[in-house]
């Protein structure tokens, strides 16, 4: 098309113009990284003074095979592009990318895209000797202060088999010896039509888990598009009020976005969505209530870095968020390197904008240490952010399958 050519001889001449340091000249993509996680994909990106950077892709669901459907999309729309281009005008590319592959531009596209944007970001920081969180805070935020050495965490639960008993134990055990102060949990059923895992049992893991933590640990928990309606999700909302619970995340089904905005409006309780959100412009800032007369669907935003398409897109919705002064707090359950990138991007932000934790899988199989190195640690309820440039972090791709582009 006329705009696509448009778009193409525009990069191409910021490309001829660009700081020749900062120019794309090979990019890398991994599967079958059996010695990290076979269900990742990788990506490394070269530039031309030979610095080079790690990403990754947002983590699969349930089958395998959806490595195999990110690393194909990747070979198509993602790799071939890039060669060549200016890697400071990270958006640029990444519309160009977007406009050759807009057919196919669901959530695969983006995870895909996650791990060319995350590698990039990579890439850049390392060139200044700086961690992404700091490149991040002088480059986007015009931030002279440094960033923390640790952020605080929220320890997550992903079960809703463990009895709530045993589940309160488990976070007891945590809060007393790891400090960690906060905590999410499962009620509902994941797109459960309203039906709980048994009869009551959403009101019991609450108020077992509140009695065993005190009034003083903050609890959250997450429906996992449990309810189809506000008729369903309110009562909920109103019980979870009562035992003064934070956040309720995903309470309809996630694009019902009338529905998670009746449950904000009608009762006292925090709503939470967005991490199966990749499209900006409109759903984004719908969820925002940006030019909506409705309002916002949200008080807390939350993109997952690997399904939206990585930090390049994530700070857009920060600075959306903050634009309607909400707060933002992405989606990462897992102990992939999303927990790197969420690390570095929620430690970089504002205060204002950035809820005052992250979330971390460390309640059903404890502490995890990560698939990278040096391994995560968890100090005083809060990770330590890694010290070196970039994301300070390597993974061992050795023996894994790759594709080259030059």
């Amino acid at each position: 098309s006329k705009m696509a050519v448009f778009w193409l001889v525009l990069l191409m001449i910021a490309s001829s113009h660009a700081d020749t340091s900062t120019t794309i000249i090979k990019v890398e993509v991994f599967i079958n990284a059996t010695k990290a996680d076979p269900s990742l994909v990788f990506a490394q990106v070269t530039l031309k003074d030979g610095t080079v950077g790690l990403g990754q892709s947002g983590s699969p669901w349930h089958d395998t095979n959806e490595a195999t459907w990110v690393y194909g999309l990747f070979k198509d729309a993602i790799g071939p592009v890039a060669v060549g281009m200016d890697a400071a005008d990270l958006a640029g590319i990444e519309q160009h990318m977007w406009e050759q592959y807009y057919k196919n531009s669901g959530e695969v596209f983006y995870r895909a895209l996650a791990a060319f944007d995350t590698a990039v970001w990579d890439a850049l920081a390392r060139q200044r000797n700086l961690s992404v969180c700091n490149y991040i805070r002088q480059f986007h935020f015009n931030m002279t202060t440094p960033c923390p050495s640790s952020f605080p965490v929220y320890g997550s639960s992903l079960s809703r088999t463990v009895s709530p008993r045993d589940l309160a134990n488990k976070i007891q055990t945590l809060h007393s010896k790891h400090a960690i102060n906060a905590f999410k949990i499962k009620i509902a059923q994941r797109m459960g039509h309203n039906v709980d895992v048994y009869p009551n049992r959403s009101e019991e893991v609450v108020a077992t888990v509140r009695q065993a933590i005190g009034n003083d640990v903050t609890l959250m928990v997450d429906a996992n598009s449990g309810y189809t309606s506000e008729e369903y999700a309110g009562p909920v909302a109103d019980m979870l009020a009562s035992y003064n619970v934070y956040w309720f995340e995903e309470p309809c089904v996630w694009n019902d976005l009338q529905c998670a905005r009746a449950v904000k409006t009608k009762h006292k309780m925090r709503v939470a969505i967005g991490e199966q959100e990749y499209r900006l412009y409109e759903d984004w800032r719908m969820i925002l209530g940006i030019n909506y007369s409705d309002g916002p669907v949200t008080d807390i935003a939350q993109p997952d870095v690997g399904y939206n398409g990585g930090i390049t897109r994530a700070l857009q919705v920060v600075d959306w968020a903050a634009s309607q002064n909400k707060t933002f707090c992405p989606h990462n359950p897992g102990n992939t390197m999303t927990v790197i990138f969420t690390l570095q991007l929620m430690a970089s932000l504002p205060k204002l904008v950035a809820e005052p934790f992250i979330e971390f899988g460390c309640v059903d199989g404890g502490v995890p240490q990560g698939i990278f190195t040096p391994h995560l640690s968890l100090v005083e309820g809060g990770l330590a952010l890694p010290t070196g440039p970039g994301w300070g972090v390597t993974v061992d791709l050795s023996g894994a399958q790759s594709t080259v582009f030059t």
